[in-house]
């Protein structure tokens, strides 16, 4: 008995996947474009000239000085930034601490406001700028 399914030997040649390249993407682009390269530099000199502008003078003091806060941080506030740049999770530093996972979110969440900080790092940068830990 001859099978017609997916196993038939006879009457089918088996089916193939089309065959992909092994060449990366970039070896299959057409000649006509620019193969992208980090040797040979970019095509907008003017944005690169104005970024390392910016670069030189960063480094100059010509940045902003450091807004103070408009609401002093808690004793605990304070404690809890000299942990962010440990590394430690909020669980160790609640553990350091004797309170809860939850009042040390709580106490990260007004560090962020009053540091008008996004996250950890730029709290601990803030922190710094402001003199409020070493």
């Amino acid at each position: 008995m001859r099978c017609w399914g997916r196993h038939a030997t006879s009457w089918s040649a088996p089916r193939r996947r089309p065959r992909r390249s092994r060449l990366p993407p970039w070896a299959r682009w057409p000649t006509a474009t620019p193969r992208p390269s980090r040797r040979h530099g970019t095509s907008h000199p003017a944005i690169v000239g104005e970024a390392l502008d910016a670069l030189e003078h960063r480094g100059n003091g010509a940045h902003r000085a450091p807004v103070p806060l408009a609401a002093p941080l808690s004793d605990r506030e304070q404690a809890i930034l000299r942990y962010l740049p440990t590394m430690m999770s909020n669980q160790e530093i609640a553990g350091e601490l004797y309170v809860s996972v939850n009042t040390v979110k709580t106490h990260l969440k007004a560090i962020y406001r009053k540091l008008d900080a996004p996250g950890r790092h730029h709290a601990v940068e803030r922190g710094r700028e402001l003199g409020l830990m070493p």
